[in-house]
């Protein structure tokens, strides 16, 4: 209730979730641990485990484009697209350097950052 009225919840489509803008919101730095648990698993060398996690971080980004505009949405589409070939790499034992990683999930924060 808010105001003393009851409050009225919209209409969800079936196989949808609707999520409130304040369980989202503290879900925005989630990529921010997906990156640092893949980063972790990078220097063990267990690329099947740092794959997922850069996947996983790549949904909260497309998630985002989706209601982004203009540059914004631009710049996250872009990030998704990269995540998807930094994972291919990663899985496929292409990337040595774990600085290749750090400067794609910094470009990848940047986007999020300027959509924000």
């Amino acid at each position: 209730m808010r105001g003393g009225k009851a409050e009225t919840l919209p209409e969800v489509p079936e196989g949808w979730i609707l999520v409130h803008q304040s369980v989202w919101i503290f879900t925005l730095n989630r990529p921010s641990h997906h990156f640092n648990r893949a980063l972790a698993q990078f220097r063990p060398k267990n690329p099947k485990l740092a794959t997922l996690e850069i996947k996983h971080a790549a949904t909260f980004f497309k998630v985002d484009a989706r209601h982004a505009f203009d540059e914004g949405k631009k710049r996250l589409k872009s990030s998704v697209h990269e995540l998807g070939e930094l994972a291919g790499k990663v899985k496929g034992g292409e990337i040595h350097s774990y600085h290749v990683l750090k400067d794609a999930f910094g470009r990848a924060h940047f986007a999020l950052a300027v959509n924000n």
